[in-house]
């Protein structure tokens, strides 16, 4: 009798997690050559409580009640059958956590979408997941670590040099392989694909059975391009860079403790490590902070300090905040405010800094 409940719990611990599954893969990011999302999305799988799962958990801790009160052997092949359903969950969900994915995109947007700016979100409009073609390289507007912070579509990439070499029919071929039930493809004005990128969007209508070719974007008479963003952001003209993108620019960083002089002799600055992001002008800008699920407005300060040292430093405005290192620190950047320049006090600094909090 155990055999037989044993073999119908690890059933429905199996249908259960599959159709729970199914919900976290159209949520969830995956990369053809990396994990580091899927195992990102299974940390939260056992909160994800169907009724079907809640039954098998009961009955997993009623078999160990059993086996605590009699012993039994059966109630221990029981346990053992109930264990083998939960140890087989995991393994086919990993086995199975991009092709579960990918079989349920209908329509894919197909891009580079290295800023996500409103150009992109056009064609987010019309999909239900994203495939950005992704070269690997030192700087970002969003780091792929950050894409799910803009976009609530399922993201899919393909690193670049695997694909490099495939021809337009290849390449489209390749999405009707993987993406099985794929019946509608969005691209940009500008898309281009193939070996030596000899195929563009024209081409690709030529290839696939419904193709949507969205327009370029404008936005105050300025062409919405990564490349002009990425150059506004370098530049310091942060306004524009924000127009484009549809959003204030922001850097996620972590926060750490330094010196603590701003602390004793001036104003106290929150410190912040990041990496792979365009980084704005040296300068002082005006922005707003975000740690531990609260939002405040700041001053931030990007360039070589009197030590020589490189830093980012922002000051949260007319805020008292506790000691101690508050973690991942999200920085928006609205305006520029002035460049950096050398002080002859501390005082004349300070003066300064006050100046630039009241701008």
């Amino acid at each position: 009798m155990s055999f037989i409940v044993a073999f119908i719990t690890t059933t429905i611990i199996l249908i259960s997690t599959k159709h729970s599954y199914k919900r976290y893969v159209q949520k969830s990011s995956w990369n053809e050559e990396e994990d580091s999302k899927f195992k990102e999305v299974s940390k939260s799988l056992p909160t994800n409580f169907s009724p079907f799962r809640i039954l098998s958990y009961t009955l997993l801790v009623f078999g160990f009640l059993l086996l605590k009160e009699s012993g039994n052997l059966e109630v221990i092949f029981y346990l053992i059958g109930v264990t083998a359903g939960v140890v087989g969950m995991a393994i086919w969900n990993y086995a199975n956590r991009d092709k579960m994915a990918r079989s349920s995109v209908t329509t894919l947007a197909i891009g580079k979408f290295d800023s996500f700016h409103l150009g992109h979100r056009e064609l987010f409009k019309l999909a239900d997941a994203i495939l950005i073609i992704d070269k690997k390289r030192e700087k970002y507007v969003v780091p792929p670590e950050y894409r799910n912070r803009y976009i609530e579509l399922p993201i899919f990439s393909y690193e670049f040099s695997n694909i490099s070499n495939l021809s337009g029919e290849e390449f489209v071929a390749k999405l009707i392989s993987e993406f099985p039930k794929l019946s509608h493809i969005v691209v940009g004005y500008d898309f281009k694909f193939g070996k030596d990128r000899s195929c563009d969007a024209t081409n690709l209508e030529s290839l696939f059975s419904k193709v949507t070719i969205v327009d370029e974007v404008v936005i105050d008479n300025i062409s919405v391009h990564s490349k002009d963003i990425q150059s506004r952001i370098i530049s310091g003209d942060i306004g524009t860079a924000n127009r484009l993108l549809g959003r204030n620019f922001s850097i996620i960083g972590n926060h750490f403790r330094d010196r603590g002089v701003g602390k004793a002799e001036l104003v106290p600055t929150l410190n912040i490590s990041y990496s792979n992001y365009f980084t704005p002008k040296e300068g002082v800008y005006k922005t707003q902070t975000s740690f531990s699920e609260n939002s405040y407005k700041s001053i931030t300060f990007i360039g070589n300090r009197d030590d020589g040292v490189f830093s980012l430093e922002t000051h949260i405005i007319g805020e008292e905040l506790p000691d101690g290192e508050f973690g991942e620190v999200e920085i928006e950047f609205i305006s520029y405010v002035r460049e950096n320049r050398k002080f002859s006090s501390n005082s004349e600094l300070l003066a300064q800094i006050e100046k630039d909090l009241k701008s």
